[in-house]
């Protein structure tokens, strides 16, 4: 008798695992679609059509990194159907940040441009890859990852798909610093002080740009940094707020090259005896820059 009760245990439990994997995803439903609650008489073949990405590949990129989704709020077909898609599109140096899809895994596919993308596991190991157009990159599901166009002058593009009608998306950013965390507790997970942190929920903090070889970014100087370069110090990574140009930083609008920009430095220099070189001081190629006056 013993020994049937721990057999029949185990088939219960065999089959709540077996159960639990079918379901890992959407809920299951026990009928075709889901019919719409107020107008479910009148479907036809226009409810299980979405038109709303028909523009976005034929238009001009966008001047910031955009978002398309045909996902269960905007395509309520694809309620109980396990299914979704976006359409990613990054303008030269955007980023996609740090985010998660806690309900589904992303299958990424590269259609335009080069993307650079990367994800973090349970055991804090960073997997990272340079796409091409065609290649594809999946994103567990519920770990963070991001996406970044590091091409200095073409924009990229890329679709994904979800395994859930609804993913879900977790900024990163957002949910720590937009959210009413408290700001005692931000500075002591970050190992640094209060302050720190209501710059950076402000938006005032600044970073030079440490690039890889053939990539440009803005770099904006501050009176911080210039004052820095005269006294021959190394200037510290984050800075005073941007210099402001109708409420956004000032864009940069020159490109320059190491030795450009090491005389430039070198220029504000009281003493000649204080050279700098750019090379030691950053890990950089080409960078843009934007003096203040």
């Amino acid at each position: 008798m013993a020994s049937s009760c721990s057999f029949l245990l185990l088939l219960a439990v065999v089959f709540a695992i077996s159960n639990g994997v079918v379901h890992a995803g959407d809920p299951d439903i026990l009928s075709d679609f889901l019919l719409p609650a107020n107008n479910g008489n009148l479907v036809n073949e226009s409810f299980f059509t979405f038109s709303g990405v028909r523009n976005v590949l034929s238009m001009p990129p966008p001047p910031k990194f955009t978002v398309s989704k045909a996902s269960m709020a905007q395509f309520p077909a694809l309620e109980g159907q396990s299914v979704s898609y976006a359409i990613l599109q990054y303008p030269s140096g955007s980023l996609n940040p740090p985010h998660t899809h806690p309900r589904s895994a992303e299958l990424l596919l590269l259609i335009f441009g080069s993307l650079e993308v990367g994800f973090v596991d349970t055991t804090n190991k960073l997997y990272t890859q340079t796409l091409q157009v065609g290649d594809m990159f999946v994103f567990p599901k519920g770990l963070v990852h991001y996406q970044y166009n590091a091409d200095a002058h073409e924009s990229a593009t890329a679709i994904s798909a979800f395994g859930s009608a609804n993913a879900g998306t977790v900024s990163v950013p957002g949910t720590l610093f937009n959210t009413s965390i408290d700001d005692g507790i931000l500075a002591q997970s970050f190992k640094t002080d209060v302050a720190t942190i209501q710059k950076i929920k402000a938006g005032q903090i600044r970073h030079f740009s440490c690039l890889k070889k053939g990539v440009t970014l803005p770099l904006v100087v501050s009176a911080v940094f210039t004052n820095c370069i005269r006294e021959g110090r190394t200037p510290s990574l984050t800075m005073e707020p941007a210099k402001q140009s109708g409420g956004k930083c000032a864009l940069v609008k020159k490109r320059v090259t190491y030795a450009k920009m090491s005389d430039w430095m070198n220029g504000l220099l009281q003493t000649p005896k204080k050279k700098i070189n750019l090379k030691t001081k950053f890990k950089a190629s080409v960078l843009e820059w934007t003096p203040e006056s």
